[in-house]
């Protein structure tokens, strides 16, 4: 059995338009005769955005002292504050977790090249859960105002993903068809049925954003992007080459 193979590849930006695609053509080394199978294979890849409806805030307090107990004491003490501030105005406490805490040495290179043991590093982490968007500033400034040392991460997501990956599945399926049967034209025959197709679904990960902490003089601006849901088809036809002039 013989095998006519071609692979495209089809980019789209954010937008769902198509970009310039290419082809490669691997043809058999004998033409093809009776028995004989050729297949084109093509992908596509489509993209979607939608507009986030959920943030995640990842908030630490994080303190220093020459005991780990006494660290582990100041630590919890100003953490304390962060939490009854984000209650004050108006974050419920089902909108917050736990997501990191320790105590452990804090050690600092010496001019010999060495370490040695400068007292103890606590560091109590928390997420904060928001369906308010527009209040992931004020939340910010609030925590850092009040004790919290650095805000680890603010990222942004969607509740509701699956009309958006459906759509961006059905374009990247519309256009791997569409650029078989360009193929298969282009190679003087047509296009045959379908034998195989697999799909695969991403959507990008948030983007962090890492802030110092500090009293904000205005409120801290954060936009939120759109989330990009992805969708790649892998298909394979078979190819119907056009009988011969008589």
């Amino acid at each position: 059995m013989r095998t006519l193979t071609s692979s495209l590849i089809v980019l789209a930006a954010a937008s769902a338009l198509a970009v310039p695609a290419f082809a490669q053509i691997v043809s058999p080394h004998a033409p093809i005769g009776v028995g004989d199978t050729a297949t084109i294979e093509t992908s596509a890849q489509r993209e979607v955005n939608i507009a986030p409806d959920r943030a995640i805030i990842v908030l630490a307090v994080e303190t220093r002292a020459s005991s780990a107990g006494y660290a582990a004491q100041t630590n919890a003490k100003a953490q304390r504050s962060v939490l009854d501030t984000l209650r004050t105005i108006g974050i419920n406490p089902s909108q917050i977790s736990t997501s990191g805490y320790s105590v452990q040495p804090n050690y600092e290179s010496t001019s010999q090249g060495g370490n040695v043991r400068d007292g103890f590093v606590a560091r109590n982490a928390i997420t904060v859960r928001l369906t308010q968007l527009d209040r992931v500033g004020a939340v910010i400034d609030a925590a850092l105002a009040r004790g919290a040392t650095n805000v680890s991460s603010v990222s942004f997501d969607a509740s509701n993903t699956a009309d958006a990956r459906r759509a961006a599945l059905a374009d990247a399926a519309a256009q791997a068809k569409a650029d078989a049967a360009t193929l298969a034209r282009a190679m003087g025959g047509t296009l045959g049925p379908l034998i195989m197709a697999t799909t695969q679904i991403t959507r990008p990960g948030p983007y962090p954003q890492a802030y110092a902490a500090g009293r904000a003089m205005v409120e801290t601006p954060i936009m939120a992007g759109d989330i990009q849901v992805s969708a790649t088809v892998f298909a394979k036809w078979a190819f119907v080459p056009s009988p011969p002039a008589p």
